[in-house]
């Protein structure tokens, strides 16, 4: 169902149409982000804080917090090979 709701946002915002009726479950995008955070999808996570960006009552605080996590694990995980490298 949640994959369903991030396509048809997508779609609405090619189209460039507004959203107005639509309303965020926080709760189900902040369960979607932790699990792009865990599984290391990064990509994934900034498409969706991109394609939530004109709905309504998102709470913009906290994706922004998980994609930063989702950064700074990225940077952790590159210093790190980068130290096993050298």
């Amino acid at each position: 169902m949640y994959g369903f709701i991030c396509e048809l946002t997508s779609v609405l915002q090619s189209c460039s149409q507004q959203t107005p009726g639509f309303r965020a479950r926080n709760d189900k995008l902040e369960f979607a982000c932790q699990k792009y955070l865990d599984e290391n999808l990064t990509e994934d996570l900034e498409n969706l804080v991109k394609l939530t960006k004109d709905l309504f009552d998102v709470d913009r605080n906290s994706l922004y917090y998980y994609l930063l996590q989702a950064h700074c694990n990225l940077q952790n995980h590159n210093s790190k090979f980068l130290f096993e490298l050298g």
